[in-house]
């Protein structure tokens, strides 16, 4: 009988597998209309032209668009909204001299989110002069056809032409947003080009005068584009002349797809800066205000005035100096910002609080303590009601974020805890930590993303290394221990050192906030005899630990326990015994 089991079971899998690879080889249907608005049949063109085309009546977040030319590969097309909704890109024609006649066939193709064709229009153009572009028209539109199958190309990054004879590459319009032509360049200055928003897609460098090339990083403050900082102070050797930097567009394989000049002067004392100018009309995206200076910059870590304990050493400073003066130690640390569903707008209150970074020069540190299923519904629990919620909760997170410096801890005890919850919300808690990280490593470069690991007290190092692989630790700068905990550093060091060892040398932060008298038999909410830690730097003696950080603000509370207020509440006597049992005030 098991025999026979075994033979049907194998019988089954082929048969599941044959009509996998049956149903794999159907064609998408495509069954949309493409209408292209420029170039249009028979157009004759030349130079930096607009390429334009739309589905009639989908909306732009529902498909990609490509554009190719005779047959070669894929170019993604951005959204635009100029005159009417539609996909657009830059393309340079001066360089299509391969086919002899002077007539290229360029396709339009689109595709649904998941990379299936669902509809393609092709026209014939012309290389030679010019013609006026011809107005969108969305009136009427093409009423959508049946449009013969064809079986879905993968697209690539970015395309290079090819015919039978010859390979050409595509040469793409970079868009230079800062510097402008003949700006006078000092400091530090923040250098801005796009060709569109899909980064992924290219990669773009910077040289002066045909040196060595420097990659630009992503970007997505305001929108999308590749920036870069530069430090001019000590260009001199041209003096009061022009140096021309190179920006060089590459593909993901390395192919030059596009380059541009611009001719800058540089702590010259005769030359006439240039206002950033406006873009030309037909860009890819509008560009924000040039940036002259670094979002933020510096290596020493940012103090919120506006912290409790500053505002109770004033409110001590005549009845109680003495106190007072302890109490305003604590408040001159800097310490975690922790965001989470109290903050009705978190976009907005990351940004305010990325600005006053930026005006302090230094870098802030955020908390991220919002996951769905938080603290197990102990002291601290909430969070987002579902996974999608959270998803929507973390991207306005990175909105606020941008591309300026900053550290951010996600999501204290998620993963030590993670025990407590059904094993089908297990799975749903390392996908949320794996999306987030995603989308701070896709749209914050600046910010360096630390996943909780709980502390040297809690979980062995071998599960905990197992967790934060499912969790995605590769794509983060590395874990966090001791988060609002009171274990030694040394202890946490130790422990940090073994969790690397089995994450491919990940590195580590560690919560020095209230670990000055090292825990109190493992006792976690708001325990008796503690003292202030090491005070938070960015300087350690460890190269895998990146930083003693005060991630807890010492004086919350951690719990309604031992006679404290609610979980987040601001206990001053426990803040002042945490300063006086430390050795340093």
């Amino acid at each position: 009988m098991n025999k026979l089991l075994s033979v049907l079971s194998a019988l089954t899998l082929a048969i599941l597998a044959s009509a996998s690879l049956y149903l794999s080889a159907i064609p998408v249907q495509a069954s949309v209309a493409v209408n292209a608005w420029w170039p249009t049949q028979d157009a004759s063109v030349t130079g930096v032209q607009p390429f334009k085309a739309v589905v009639p009546g989908m909306d732009l977040q529902n498909y990609y668009m490509f554009w190719q030319v005779d047959n070669g590969g894929y170019v993604m097309m951005n959204d635009s909204t100029t005159d009417a909704p539609h996909k657009e890109a830059q393309v340079d024609i001066s360089g299509w001299n391969w086919n002899p006649n002077g007539t290229y066939t360029v396709n339009f193709i689109a595709q649904d989110l998941s990379g299936h064709e669902i509809g393609r229009t092709s026209v014939v153009i012309k290389h030679g002069a010019p013609t006026a572009e011809t107005a969108p028209s969305i009136t009427n539109p093409t009423a959508p056809a049946i449009v013969t199958p064809v079986a879905a190309t993968a697209p690539a990054a970015i395309a290079t032409q090819a015919n039978p004879a010859t390979t050409v590459t595509a040469r793409l319009a970079i868009n230079v947003w800062w510097p402008t032509p003949n700006s006078n360049l000092t400091g530090i200055q923040l250098v801005k080009a796009a060709l569109g928003s899909n980064l992924g897609a290219y990669k773009i460098y910077w040289s002066v005068d045909g040196g060595g090339q420097t990659e630009l990083s992503d970007s997505y403050n305001p929108i999308p584009h590749k920036e870069g900082q530069i430090d001019f102070t000590s260009w001199h050797w041209k003096g009061n002349g022009t140096y021309t930097l190179t920006f060089t567009a590459k593909d993901l394989a390395g192919n030059v797809i596009g380059t541009k000049d611009v001719s800058v002067y540089v702590n010259a004392s005769t030359a006439t800066p240039a206002a950033p100018a406006a873009q030309p009309v037909q860009q890819i995206v509008a560009a924000p205000a040039p940036v002259q200076t670094q979002t933020v910059t510096g290596t020493k870590l940012f103090v919120d005035s506006n912290n409790p304990a500053a505002a109770q050493a004033n409110a001590w400073a005549s009845s109680d100096p003495t106190d007072a003066a302890i109490m305003a130690k604590i408040g001159a640390q800097p310490t975690g910002i922790w965001l989470g569903g109290w903050n009705s707008n978190v976009q907005a209150d990351v940004a305010k609080n990325m600005s006053k970074a930026t005006a302090a020069n230094a870098i802030p540190t955020f908390v991220a303590y919002n996951i769905p299923g938080r603290d197990c519904g102990s002291y601290s629990a909430g969070g987002a009601s579902d996974s999608s919620s959270y998803i929507s909760w973390i991207k306005q997170v990175s909105a606020g974020l941008g591309s300026g410096k900053a550290i951010l801890i996600l999501e204290p005890d998620g993963l030590a805890s993670i025990d407590c919850l059904s094993g089908q919300n297990q799975t749903d808690r390392y996908s949320m930590l794996s999306q987030a990280l995603d989308i701070f490593k896709a749209n914050n470069p600046g910010t360096k993303v630390y996943l909780d690991a709980g502390n040297s007290g809690w979980i062995d190092a071998s599960t905990m290394a197992s967790r934060l692989e499912k969790a995605g630790i590769a794509k983060a700068a590395g874990f966090a221990l001791n988060v609002s905990n009171f274990f030694t550093t040394a202890d946490n060091t130790a422990y940090g050192e073994k969790v690397s060892a089995q994450t491919n040398g990940a590195h580590f932060v560690i919560d020095t906030s209230r670990n000055g008298n090292g825990s109190n038999n493992g006792e976690w909410c708001n325990p008796s005899g503690m003292a202030l830690g090491a005070t938070p730097t960015l300087s350690t003696d460890n190269s895998l630990l990146d930083a003693l950080l005060w991630v807890k603000q010492p004086g919350e509370s951690d719990g309604n326990c031992n006679g404290a207020p609610a979980a987040g509440g601001w206990w001053p006597a426990y803040a002042l015994g945490l300063a006086k049992a430390a050795n340093w005030y």
